[in-house]
């Protein structure tokens, strides 16, 4: 007695026909998506240098006005600078008194 095993049968590859007008289409399709893409990175880069820009200003105005503040009484001293003006001391008025009514 022999053993019989089942044969598989392949079953025939399909093929896709690729034809030019395919790949034109597929070509553009992808061109699209590409420049889609892109736009959209070219945004998000705009808006992140925009913040960048914005926080470093804010840094530079922060830093300059504590050094400004810190070489202030040694560039008065140096004769760079003047001192600043002192404020005269007002004398405050009297608060106003209720009147009797008549």
């Amino acid at each position: 007695m022999t053993r019989s095993t089942p044969t598989r049968r392949r079953s025939p590859a399909r093929k896709t026909p690729i034809s030019p007008r395919a790949v034109i289409l597929a070509g553009i399709g992808a061109v699209s998506l590409g420049r889609k893409q892109a736009q959209a990175k070219l945004g998000q880069a705009d808006a992140f240098v925009r913040q960048t820009r914005g926080q470093a200003d804010a840094y530079v105005r922060q830093t300059r006005a504590k050094v400004e503040a810190t070489l202030a009484p040694v560039l008065v001293k140096l004769g760079v600078k003047r001192a600043p003006a002192k404020r005269s001391v007002r004398a405050k008025r009297a608060a106003a008194r209720p009147r009797k009514r008549a």
